[in-house]
């Protein structure tokens, strides 16, 4: 299922990686936000980095792809994908995820496009507002 699992000796819990490049990980990465949602700890975290290609045509940044890390109990999972050719299933769920302002979240680079890269996949400002 993850492309790489390594043990942080700091954190001391496991470090997978999944890069969602095909069907069958789309289906891991469903499990693992399911997973995520489910969790019964009384806070959750999650960390995430955006990365955008430039558009210099339209003098613009695309979304690009989409990092995001899940601190679980016992391991900490980071998922790679492109949102845009993420099933509206998965996109939703990394609405309600991102929406939820009882989760924790740790943006990488927001003081650069990332804030607005989150918008921009939210596509709704009620769900920012509440991001």
């Amino acid at each position: 299922m993850f492309d790489k699992i390594f043990h942080d000796d700091s954190l001391n819990k496991d470090c997978k990686l999944l890069v969602v490049d095909s069907d069958d990980k789309y289906d891991s990465m469903t499990s693992v936000l399911n997973d995520f949602i489910s969790l019964t700890t009384s806070y959750k975290i999650c960390g995430f980095d955006i990365e955008f290609n430039r558009n210099h045509k339209l003098h613009k940044h695309d979304l690009a792809r989409f990092q995001i890390s899940f601190y679980m109990p016992d391991d900490i999972i980071v998922v790679i994908f492109d949102p845009k050719l993420a099933s509206n299933v998965i996109n939703e769920m990394m609405w309600n995820i991102l929406s939820d302002s009882s989760i924790f979240k740790i943006g990488h680079g927001t003081d650069s496009l990332d804030i607005n890269g989150v918008r921009e996949h939210l596509n709704d400002d009620q769900l920012f507002i509440k991001f």
